[in-house]
């Protein structure tokens, strides 16, 4: 792990190529920052991706200001999250936030009964989450919530999308937690690349406001 204020931690499962696996490996000796989970690299186990991560941040990162989680295909800008978003934040709360999520959140989202997110109704029956979740490829979590969520992830039914589960059913089942909003009209963070091409495109003063987006495919920023 490189040594600054900042650690970061590359979360992978097992890979079925055996010389990537054991690429995978030697690098994580030579370098120190990535996790191997115990279970195959696919995107059914994200859930378990998500688990493992937790527990290891709740073992090694209680000390830490905040946990930022995104995924391997978001642009994030250090330099405009924490000159025009983390400092001004902690201006106004000084004694920083706690049991808190920020995050692109969905209230009352429809539930998935075709394509890709498809569940069926005997794993849910709703036909919308009755509760608040993150979209998952950028989300800051206080680190006062990782044992709890952690613990709660262990108890709760397993549900297979991870974003649901982990931001939304584990909040849900912890309690006491609250969602802010950072995504959408705060035009902080966005999983839609053309609202960051529309933004570029205004030429608005003081650059596009956005410090962290999904990304499309090959497109270049």
């Amino acid at each position: 792990m490189f040594l600054s204020p900042n650690q970061l931690v590359f979360l992978i499962g097992h890979v079925r190529d055996a010389q990537l696996q054991i690429d995978l490996e030697i690098e994580n000796r030579k370098h120190g920052d990535t996790l191997i989970g115990s279970f195959m690299d696919t995107y059914q186990n994200l859930t378990l991706k998500a688990v493992m991560g937790y527990r290891w941040a709740a073992e090694h990162c209680q000390g830490a200001k905040m946990i930022i989680k995104m995924d391997d295909d978001v642009f994030f800008n250090v330099e405009k999250f924490f000159n025009s978003f983390w400092y001004a934040n902690q201006q106004r709360n000084p004694r920083g936030q706690r049991r808190s999520i920020l995050c692109n959140v969905w209230e009352n989202a429809p539930v998935g009964r075709t394509g890709k997110w498809r569940v069926e109704k005997d794993l849910f029956a709703n036909n919308t989450y009755h509760f608040p979740y993150c979209a998952g490829f950028f989300i800051i979590i206080t680190t006062d919530l990782l044992m709890p969520m952690y613990q709660a992830a262990k108890t709760i039914d397993f549900f297979w999308i991870d974003d649901v589960f982990m931001y939304g059913m584990v909040p849900d089942f912890v309690g006491g937690i609250r969602f802010w909003q950072i995504g959408l009209k705060s035009r902080q963070i966005t999983n839609t690349y053309k609202h960051y091409q529309k933004c570029k495109e205004k030429g608005q003063l003081g650059g596009c406001s956005y410090w962290a987006v999904l990304t499309d495919g090959d497109k270049l920023f």
